[in-house]
């Protein structure tokens, strides 16, 4: 006798948005999530982990048939995003003066990120994927009138698997008997929501390890300039300013912010950057300055 399956239930509302930053995926099977942060204002949100189905075909027709992993995404739609999320997820980091200046070669953070879809009844799904890194939302903007409307912000990620242990989403559902939503959590940020840190100052105590200056030779000719760059690791280090320094200055100076550097007589400079962070460490480069081109 055929089974029968239950009544279908549809999903009426979302909810519960959280993220939490990836702080560590290693392929021991270790990872750690901090800044486990809920949220409001989530609007819309679709998920899209499914791959693509490959047939084989032999003996005029499809033997075998298989999924690849596919390209994970998502996107959503916030009525806002709060600045503890542009922060978290975004890398928007503002200074003791409320200003944000982007740098060359910034990048966002990797995260976790969940949320909850209810049903009629009360029961309700958690999706949540492990590794998720998200664009920036655009910057828009239009006049009032006289029938005003709120503006929304929209953001599309990529959703890969972790590195630990291999997984890109995790499913929960209430109607499940004894289903345990705490386990829910376990497995996607390895604690529950109660336990997690939720401290945004955990990012302010990780420090700059290593600066890797590009091109880090380079060749400039007097009265000319080159243009350096810094990058920091690791990528959840707090501050990620470096100061560009030159004791060679009779053979070129360095833009202190922008790393550009200008020759001035022929020879060559060490150039300098140190991290802003109090750490002390620094990075160097090497510049050759040539004759002026007749």
């Amino acid at each position: 006798m055929a089974k029968h399956a239950k009544t279908p239930k549809a999903f009426i509302t979302i909810k519960d948005l959280g993220f939490a930053l990836l702080k560590k995926d290693e392929s021991d099977g270790t990872f750690e999530y901090a800044n486990v942060t809920q949220t409001r204002g989530l609007q819309e949100i679709s998920v899209e982990t499914g791959g693509e189905i490959v047939n084989a075909y032999a003996d005029g027709g499809i033997i075998e048939s298989g999924n690849t992993d596919g390209e994970g995404k998502i996107s959503m739609t916030m009525h806002a995003f709060p600045q503890e999320i542009r922060e978290l997820i975004f890398n928007e980091i503002y200074d003791e003066n409320g200003v944000y200046a982007e740098k060359q070669n910034k990048q966002n953070n990797y995260v976790a990120v969940w949320f909850k879809r209810e049903r009629r009844d009360g029961t309700f799904q958690r999706i949540g994927l492990t590794k998720v890194m998200f664009s920036d939302p655009q910057i828009e903007g239009k006049t009032s009138e006289e029938d005003w409307e709120f503006s929304s912000e929209e953001s599309e990620g990529t959703a890969m698997h972790r590195i630990s242990d291999g997984t890109r989403k995790i499913l929960f559902d209430s109607d499940k008997e004894d289903a345990k939503e705490d386990e829910f959590f376990k497995k996607l940020i390895g604690t529950t929501l109660e336990e997690a840190s939720s401290d945004f100052n955990v990012a302010e105590d990780v420090k700059v390890n290593s600066i890797a200056i590009e091109p880090s030779s380079a060749q400039v000719q007097v009265d000319s300039t080159v243009q350096l760059s810094a990058t920091v690791q690791p990528q959840e280090a707090k501050i990620k300013d470096v100061l560009y320094t030159t004791q060679d200055t009779q053979y070129a100076t360095v833009d202190k912010d922008t790393g550009i550097v200008t020759g001035v007589a022929e020879g060559q400079a060490t150039i300098t950057a140190t991290a802003k962070d109090g750490s002390g460490v620094t990075g160097t480069a090497t510049v050759t300055v040539t004759p002026k081109s007749l």
